[in-house]
C-alpha cells in the first residue's frame, strides 16, 4: 500500500490540462461587492470640491491650497502602489482591501473634528489617499483570481459602480450640505464609505475547475480523507508546473518554488534581493513594461487634468451657467458609465481575455498573442483627446452636451483597461507587483506633468491651449506604443506551431 501511494504519476496524468478559475459562479458575487465598494469610495474623489471647497474657503484657503490637498491625495494613492505587491503576497487581497476601506472611512469620519485646513490635509490627503491606493488594486486582484475568459466583463461591471457613484454622489452631497452642514455631511459620507467592508468580505478563494471535456481521475471531484484506507491506496497526483502557477495566482500568499529557493538565501544580499523582488523593482529595467506604464501614466494624467478644469472651462471660457455646466458633467458621467458596461461585450474584450489566457498558459504575459486591451485603451485615449480638442472650439450648449457624452464614452475605455493592460503583459506571479509599480509611475507622471500643465494654463490664460496640450500628450503615447508594436514585438518561435496542442 505504501508503494502504491509513492508511485509517480503517469505521463498521461502529467499532460492533463491544468485546473483554471471558474469564470463565474461566486465570482459574480465578488464583482457585485467590488462595485458597491467603488460606488461608495472611488466616487468620493469626484465630489471633493463640492464637499470640502466651501469649508476650506471659509477657513481662508485659496484655490491653490485646495488643489494641493487634492493633488496630495492623488499622489499618495498612486505611490502606495509600492506597498500593494508585498502586502497582497503576505496578507492576501481580501485583507488589503478591507484595510483600504477602513482607512477611507476613518479619514472621512475624522474630518468631522477638523477645525483647520492642515487637518483636512491629513484626513483626506493622507488617510483617504492611502486607503484608495490599497483598495483599488487589491480588489482588481480579487476579481482577477476568478476570471480568465470573462475578466474584462467582470472589471467593467465593477467599474460601473464608480460611474454610478459619480452620477449620484454630487446630488447626495448637495442635499447633505443643505440639510446638515459640512461637519455632519462628512460624517455621513464616512458612514456610507463603510459599505466597502461588507463588499470586500464577499471575496473568498475560488475553487479551481476543469473543462467538461477534460479527462478526470477516479473520484477526483470527491474530497478524500487522508486517514481512510481508500484515500491512502490512491496514487498521489503530481502537480504540474502550470497548475502551480494558477494556484499561486489565486493565493499570492503561497510562495512559488522559485520564491522558496530565493528565501533560502541568507545575509544582507539575500534580504535586499527578496525586497527588490517583492516590490517588483526588476520591472524598472523591462523596457516593454516601462513603455506601457509610462504611457498609461500619461493617459491617466490627461484624464485627471481635464476633469479638474472641465467645469471651469465651461463656466469661464464658454460662459455656461452653473446648471448647464452640471448638465454637461452629468452627460459625461452617463457616457462613462455606458462605456464601462457595454464596451467589454461590444468591442474586443474577448480578444483581450483570450490573449491573456494563451499567454499565461505559456508562462508569459499576453503580449505574445495580441495587444487587444492596449489597443482599446489607446483608441479611448486618442478618441477622448480628439473630442476634447473639438470641444475647445465649440460654444453652443447642444454641441458641448453631445461632445461631453462622447468624451465620457472614450474615457470609460481608458479607465476600464488601466489594469487589464498590465495583466495582459506580465506573468501571473508578477501581477501584484506590476500593478503597484504602474501606480507609482502614474503618480510620478502626475507630479512631474501636473505642475508643467498648470504653468501652461497660467502663462497663456487659455483653457483651449491647455486642452490642446493634453491632446499632444495622448498623441505622444500613441506614437510610442505603435512604434513598439511595429519594431519591438517578440517573435514567435518557428517550432511553436508544432508544440501547440491539437
Amino acid at each position: 500500500m505504501g508503494a502504491s501511494r509513492m508511485r509517480p504519476a503517469s505521463d498521461k496524468q502529467l499532460e492533463r490540462p491544468p485546473r483554471r478559475p471558474p469564470n463565474g459562479g461566486w465570482g459574480w458575487v465578488v464583482v457585485l461587492g467590488v462595485a458597491v465598494s467603488y460606488m461608495t469610495n472611488m466616487a468620493l474623489f469626484s465630489v471633493f470640491g463640492l464637499l470640502f471647497g466651501g469649508q476650506l474657503e471659509a477657513w481662508g484657503l485659496e484655490t491653490t491650497g485646495i488643489a494641493v490637498i487634492s493633488s496630495t491625495m492623488n499622489t499618495i494613492q498612486n505611490f502606495s502602489g509600492l506597498l500593494v505587491g508585498p502586502m497582497v503576497k503576505r496578507l492576501g487581497g481580501k485583507a488589503v482591501s478591507l484595510l483600504g476601506g477602513a482607512l477611507i472611512s476613518s479619514g472621512m469620519m475624522l474630518s468631522y473634528f477638523a477645525t483647520d485646513p492642515w487637518q483636512i490635509f491629513i484626513t483626506w490627503g493622507f488617510l483617504v489617499g492611502l486607503g484608495l491606493g490599497l483598495l483599488v488594486p487589491s480588489t482588481f486582484l480579487n476579481i482577477n483570481s476568478y476570471f480568465t475568459t470573462r475578466r474584462s466583463q467582470a472589471v467593467g461591471i465593477a467599474l460601473a459602480g464608480t460611474g454610478l457613484g459619480q452620477i449620484l454622489m454630487p446630488h447626495l452631497v448637495r442635499l447633505l450640505l443643505e440639510q446638515y452642514g459640512f461637519h455632519s455631511a462628512v460624517l455621513i459620507m464616512g458612514a456610507i464609505a463603510l459599505h466597502s467592508l461588507p463588499g470586500c468580505l464577499l471575496y473568498r478563494k475560488p475553487v479551481l475547475v476543469r473543462d467538461p471535456g477534460d479527462p478526470e481521475e477516479p473520484n477526483e471531484t470527491q474530497p478524500l480523507n487522508p486517514a481512510t484506507p481508500a484515500a491512502s491506496a490512491l496514487p498521489v497526483k503530481a502537480e504540474t508546473k502550470a497548475e502551480s502557477k494558477v494556484e499561486h495566482l489565486l493565493d499570492p500568499t503561497k510562495a512559488s518554488p522559485e520564491e522558496e529557493r530565493r528565501c533560502e538565501r541568507r545575509g544582507v544580499l539575500g534580504a535586499m534581493h527578496k525586497l527588490a523582488d517583492s516590490l517588483g523593482l526588476d520591472l524598472l529595467v523591462n523596457l516593454r513594461f516601462m513603455n506601457l506604464a509610462v504611457g498609461t501614466g500619461l493617459i491617466y494624467t490627461t484624464q485627471t487634468s481635464f476633469s479638474m478644469i472641465f467645469p471651469f472651462f465651461l463656466m469661464e471660457s464658454v460662459g455656461l451657467s452653473a446648471a448647464a455646466t452640471a448638465t454637461c458633467m452629468s452627460a459625461q458621467s452617463v457616457g462613462d458609465l455606458a462605456s464601462r458596461l457595454l464596451l467589454p461585450s461590444l468591442m474586443s474584450g474577448a480578444l483581450c481575455d483570450s490573449a491573456c489566457r494563451r499567454g499565461r498558459k505559456g508562462g508569459q504575459g499576453g503580449h505574445h498573442s495580441g495587444l487587444a486591451a492596449r489597443t482599446v485603451m489607446l483608441v479611448g485615449a486618442l478618441g477622448s483627446a480628439g473630442s476634447r480638442s473639438v470641444m475647445a472650439t465649440m460654444t453652443g450648449f447642444t454641441e458641448l452636451l453631445a461632445l461631453s457624452a462622447v468624451v465620457g464614452l472614450f474615457r470609460g475605455a481608458t479607465v476600464l483597461n488601466q489594469n487589464l493592460v498590465v495583466a495582459e503583459h506580465v506573468p501571473a506571479s508578477k501581477l501584484p507587483a506590476a500593478i503597484g509599480m504602474a501606480m507609482v509611475v502614474k503618480g510620478a507622471c502626475v507630479l512631474g506633468l501636473g505642475s508643467a500643465l498648470g504653468v501652461v494654463r497660467d502663462k497663456t490664460g487659455s483653457f483651449p491651449v491647455f486642452i490642446h496640450a493634453l491632446t499632444l500628450l495622448a498623441m505622444f503615447t500613441g506614437l510610442t506604443w505603435m512604434l513598439e508594436s511595429l519594431f519591438c514585438a517578440p517573435k514567435r518561435p518557428a517550432n511553436a506551431a508544432s508544440r501547440a496542442p491539437r
